[in-house]
């Protein structure tokens, strides 16, 4: 039998590599870390938000998009809630302190996931892998503060094209806005992810298809899983007012499976091509 017969598939490889990797337990442990560090987010954003702005108010139709609208509504109570303590320093202090805390936690449990994956270590020095998490944690804080800033302020920008450049077309805008924007700064924010965590050279080509599929699927399966929980689930009647608190950390673990999938998939790429480049190696020797 020919080596290319006995060749496994690569949604075989995949799904072996998925389960070996235990990569739905290794989320529930990532959705544990970033789930504490959500709200102190928040917390911090919305503090330093409302030091510029009078009412700082979300874009709750975006938003609506993309989360069920009990997790819309917490979110917007959680705002509202947090409004009066906005200008406490103290306050903000804590926040940003549970906030670097809490995504530093989550960064080392996902470079440890990703590389187990790849096979490969860390740098050996635990200082130096305390710094890195703490670099990918600002990233994160920095992309959350982008996509915040375009939900809190995409009305006010927007008004004020429309009234300085009356020729444009306000409507492409929103989506341009909306869509397109948070589509580059997610594509962006992974990109750099699977870029630095594995720790071993790759390419940008390398981590390409495992980027796109995260930035398309989570945007993807975020429209799927709100449609369904507006229209079909009933959380509320079951869980009462713990029901969007559930809707949320379920949200959230789905995305941190499709992150892990998206490294999984450049690695079982990466894996393939090194193992063809090895029998082509091979066969010139022979």
């Amino acid at each position: 039998m020919s080596a290319t017969s006995q060749k496994e598939s690569f949604l075989r490889q995949f799904f072996r590599l998925f389960f070996k990797n235990h990569l739905m337990q290794s989320a529930a442990e990532m959705a544990f870390f970033f789930i504490f560090a959500f709200f102190p987010l928040l917390m911090i954003l919305h503090a330093s938000f409302s030091i510029a702005l009078v009412d700082v108010q979300l874009d709750l139709p975006f938003l609506q998009n993309l989360l069920p609208n009990e997790i819309v509504n917490l979110l917007n109570s959680y705002i509202n809630q947090i409004n009066g303590n906005s200008g406490d320093v103290s306050f903000l202090l804590l926040g940003v302190f549970l906030t670097l805390y809490t995504l530093t936690n989550l960064m080392r449990s996902t470079k440890k996931t990703i590389r187990n994956i790849y096979h490969s270590h860390g740098y050996g020095f635990a200082l130096a892998e305390w710094i890195v998490s703490l670099i990918f944690a600002l990233l994160f804080l920095l992309a959350f503060i982008i996509l915040l800033i375009l939900l809190i302020m995409s009305g006010q920008i927007l008004s004020f094209l429309e009234t300085n450049f009356p020729w444009l077309n306000i409507i492409i805008l929103k989506s341009l806005f909306r869509y397109i924007f948070t589509g580059i700064v997610i594509y962006t924010i992974i990109t750099l992810f699977y870029l630095w965590i594995p720790n071993i050279p790759v390419r940008l080509q390398d981590i390409f298809p495992g980027t796109l599929f995260t930035s398309v699927f989570w945007v993807l399966i975020s429209f799927i899983f709100a449609f369904y929980m507006n229209n079909f689930a009933h959380y509320s009647l079951i869980y009462g007012s713990i029901g969007a608190f559930i809707m949320l950390l379920l949200w959230i673990y789905i995305s941190c499976i499709i992150i892990l999938s998206g490294a999984l998939i450049n690695y079982t790429i990466y894996s393939r091509k090194k193992k063809d480049d090895t029998n082509v190696s091979n066969v010139g020797k022979n």
